[in-house]
Formats: structure tokens, sequence, C-alpha cells
């Protein structure tokens, strides 16, 4: 890559709520400095990105998605149908449509196959274009639990990671940290998608709870836990969990809980607001649309109280689940706001918090010197608007980079007097 310098944007650098005017001086990948041009050290060859009149940010991070998913009504159906393979091209097409929409870094919490674990090999060694992926592999359930879905019972269906015990628990942990995932994910709860089973109710034990999660940590792994109800999130919480996914039926135990034991909630709105929005008129299944409507109203309530009592929320989307499109991850932004963020806070559950809850607050989510070079030059101010962020032509330079591979998009059309066009890709 060599070096650049990013010049004359409205920097929001993730340390905080403010921006500032400063130069970013880019070195093989990584920040080498932040601050006055005047002090910035740069070799004569040095390329000058003219970012003036740009806002200049961190790359944006997605800690729920669900890459090879369809995003269709019936996707879940859909899943059994499609071969593996065919989920891991999907994915990786729409790990490309997530960079191009400024998402330098996604956690994909569960795909048929270790399909996911796949797709961020393939990214890693240059087979494919992509952010940078956490994969979980398979999530984790019980016998009857939130995606083990009830069929007749002569009808056999495999379904990955069903643990019955804490000895199933550890021995599931084992395998998929084998598999090479980089964090297990618990379907702590019923859901949302799966027929039968109650999105209140806590589907693990405490004891198989502690053993999947104290193995997890042992090895190295961080925990994601989805979690509905508030006994979930409770139980959940005071076994271990790193972040909790949803958090839709939070009561004042749980928000304490999570505040006490410093673990970040993941709200996940949008993918229930586009479930309700679309509804059985859309094709949705109508269990589905119903258990979304269920907790629409609980889910708005619980982030906001939750804000409010000082939980740490870090973005995600859910992306994958009915109309929950990959690219509209920002989607998730304006939703954050509408329930009591300040646009400051909602591009910091994005960045800076994000990077905190997945365990990489030490490489991203800040433009500080020393971590990697994931930057978005961004037409427009999201702390003005955060929709802005929801267009991806709004997006004049996306820059991600991991190990040896830098990875730059520029929109087709920038402004032409004001940006030097890196190459659309250079691996």
């Amino acid at each position: 890559m060599g070096e650049s310098l990013i010049v004359g944007g409205t920097v929001f650098d993730g340390t905080g709520p403010t921006t500032r005017q400063a130069t970013i001086h880019l070195r093989d990948g990584m920040i080498a400095a932040v601050g006055d041009r005047e002090q910035i050290a740069a070799g004569p060859d040095v390329e000058v990105v003219d970012a003036d009149g740009l806002f200049v940010m961190p790359g944006m991070i997605d800690c729920h998605v669900h890459l090879t998913a369809t995003s269709a009504a019936s996707f879940e159906l859909q899943r059994l149908k499609d071969l593996v393979p065919l989920q891991a091209i999907r994915g990786v097409a729409n790990a490309r449509k997530m960079l191009d929409a400024g998402f330098t870094t996604v956690r994909d919490l569960g795909a048929s196959g270790f399909a996911n674990v796949a797709i961020r090999q393939a990214i890693e060694q240059g087979l494919a274009v992509g952010p940078r992926v956490l994969a979980a592999g398979s999530s984790m359930t019980v016998p009857g639990g939130h995606g083990d879905s009830y069929y007749r019972p002569e009808v056999s269906v495999y379904r990955e990671n069903v643990v019955n015990g804490p000895d199933a628990a550890r021995l599931a942990v084992r395998e998929t940290v084998k598999m090479r995932a980089d964090v297990i994910k618990l379907l702590v709860t019923g859901g949302v998608m799966t027929d039968g089973s109650d999105v209140g109710a806590l589907q693990w034990t405490p004891d198989e709870l502690r053993a999947a999660i104290e193995q997890a940590h042992q090895l190295g792994r961080r925990v994601a836990g989805h979690c509905h109800g508030a006994i979930g999130v409770i139980e959940g919480v005071k076994a271990g969990l790193d972040t909790v996914e949803h958090g839709t039926m939070l009561d004042e135990e749980a928000i304490d809980l999570l505040g006490e034991h410093g673990v970040y909630l993941v709200p996940t709105m949008v993918a229930g607001a586009n479930i309700v929005a679309h509804g059985t008129a859309g094709g949705i299944p109508p269990h589905v649309v119903a258990k979304a409507e269920q907790v629409a109203a609980w889910s708005r309530r619980g982030v906001r109280l939750a804000h409010e009592a000082g939980v740490r929320i870090a973005f995600g989307t859910d992306c994958g689940t009915p109309f929950n499109q990959p690219g509209d991850n920002a989607a998730e932004l304006a939703l954050l706001v509408d329930v009591g963020l300040s646009p400051a806070e909602a591009l910091l559950a994005a960045t800076r918090v994000a990077a905190e809850a997945i365990g990489l607050a030490d490489q991203l989510g800040t433009l500080e010197p020393g971590k990697a070079a994931d930057i978005l030059i961004v037409d427009g101010n999201p702390l003005d608007d955060v929709t802005v962020l929801r267009a991806p032509d709004r997006m004049v330079w996306v820059l991600k980079r991991r190990a040896e591979q830098v990875h730059e998009r520029v929109r087709a059309d920038p402004h032409p007097q004001q940006v030097v066009q890196p190459p659309r890709t250079r691996m």
C-alpha cells in the first residue's frame, strides 16, 4: 500500500463523540499518525487523498450477521434446501455488499456446514473480497430449542450442534473450535424464526450454560448468547456471556446484571422491525410475524432503558433475516437514535464499542496510531443525519486492511477534483 495522507476532512476518530480537522498518515495498511499535517513526517512519494468537505471515520463493525442467509421471507426453509457450497457462494457475495456499504468487519453468528469459516478463509487467502470476518461456525442449541425446528416425528432433519447436558456442551464447543471458529454462539432462549419455541423461555440449564461458556473461555473464545427473554439474559450473564444478542425482553434485573458484569448488548432491532413491517403480506410465516410483533415493543423499551442505565450497546443487525438485506446494515443506526442514543453514540456503537465487544479493540474501532487502516470517507455528515451511512453511493472511499491484504473501494464518481482515486481493488 505504501504511504498515504488523508487531508482536509472532518475526522470522527471514534475515541469520543466529537470531530476535528486532522490529517491521517497511513503506512503499509496501518495508521501511522493522526494530527496536524505539518507535524507528520511522510515520505516524498506519499499519495495525498483530499477529503475536503467529506467525513472521515473508522470502518463500521456489524457484530451480528448471517452472511449465507437469503433475507427472503421463507429463508429458514430455503436454508434446508440450498446446498452448503451455494450458501457459501451467496455469503461471499453478501460479504462484498457489506464491505462496499462501509462495514469493514462483521461477526457471523451462525451458518450451516461451517460455511462462514470458509468465507473468512477465502477472504484471508485473497480468493474473495469482503470485510474481516469473525465466524462462529454453527450456533449451538438444545433439543427443541431455537434452531431445532418442529417437524413430524418421522421427518428427520439433521441439525448441527444440538447439545444435551454439560458434557455434550463442552464437546460441542471443542469441536467447533477445532473447526477454526473465532467465537461461540449459544441459542439460550427461544427465537422468532423457529416454530414452537417460546421466545421468552430459557432453554438451557444453568449447568449447560456454564459448561459451554467456561470451555469456550478456556480455549480463548468469546461467547455470544441469543437471548430474548429476560431470564435468558440473567442466567446467561451469570454464566459468563460476553455479549447478549437481541435482549428484547429486558427487565430491571437483567439490565442491572448487564451493567454490573460489563456485558455488551447487541440489540438487532432492525430484524424485528422488518418482519413486522412486511408481515404475512410479504410472505413471512404467521408464527414468525406473531412472535416479532410480540417482542417489537419490548425491544425498543428495553434498549432505551439499557442505554439510560449505562449498558454498553454494540451495533448488530441480524442481517440475513427476512427483508434484512446485506448492504443495508446501517439501517440499524436510525433505530438506535430513535430509542435515545445520540448520533455520535450510534456511531460509537458501530466502531469503538463494537470493536471492544468482539475483542478487537487493540486493532480496530478508532483512528489511532497502531490501529489497522480501516477507514471510511463519507459524502455527508452522519452526526447530522445517520441515514447517510445507509447509502453505499455516499461512500467515497472504503479501506479495509487485514494482514498483508488491502482492499480499497472508491465510489464510481467521487469528487474528481478532491479525491485522488486509488485502485478499486488492491490485494
